[in-house]
């Protein structure tokens, strides 16, 4: 199934007011790169808008039930199910791998959800995640391939007056990866504050 603008108009409704909106920024004017700074938004990731969309429109359909939802991590995606699930009021199980680091479990598990490491790589945490999915009839949440999550983490193409700024399409997905790697500090550096 594609996305479509219809879809991503429809999850920044649903998601209205619950995530932030956060700054597209570019160092100079002399720069064609841009930075969606998403280490501004809840828990420090992009995945926090899909994760929203995702649980929220689960709810919507009563897909989400006592056992909750669970997804499999490397980090991120689970930073943004727990915070999400918690601020929703939902349980959360979360299934990353030995190697995951310890920092987002500590927070993983700050945001309530439950922790389950599996095996060394993503791919048995997932595994794992998607047969207690079966088993305890949690709602699966994908860390990353998901139309609900894929739907509030898109953007609408966008122009402010007076600006040219990348449509979405074209810059922000890739830029919104690599502005999750930048530290606050350095940006701001590079912004020249």
């Amino acid at each position: 199934m594609r996305l479509t603008r219809e879809d991503v108009l429809h999850a920044a409704s649903r998601i209205d007011g619950r995530v932030r909106r956060t700054p597209l920024m570019r160092p100079s004017d002399r720069d064609a790169v841009w930075f969606k700074c998403e280490f501004l938004q809840h828990c420090g990731v992009f995945k926090t808008r899909g994760a929203f969309n995702r649980l929220i429109a689960a709810l919507e359909t009563g897909e989400i039930r006592d056992a909750g939802i669970v997804v499999a991590s490397g980090g991120n995606a689970g930073l943004a199910q727990a915070f999400v699930a918690r601020e929703l009021g939902i349980r959360a199980t979360v299934f990353v791998p030995l190697a995951a680091p310890e920092v987002k479990v500590d927070l993983i598990q700050a945001y309530g959800a439950e922790v389950r490491r599996v095996g060394a790589e993503y791919a048995e945490a997932h595994q794992a995640s998607a047969t207690f999915a079966r088993e305890s009839g949690a709602a699966f949440a994908h860390a990353y391939d998901q139309l609900g999550s894929r739907r509030g983490q898109a953007r609408s193409r966008r122009r402010s007056s007076g600006t040219s700024q990348p449509s979405a399409r074209s810059s922000c997905r890739s830029v919104a990866a690599v502005s999750t790697r930048v530290s606050p500090l350095r940006l701001s550096g590079a912004l020249g504050s």
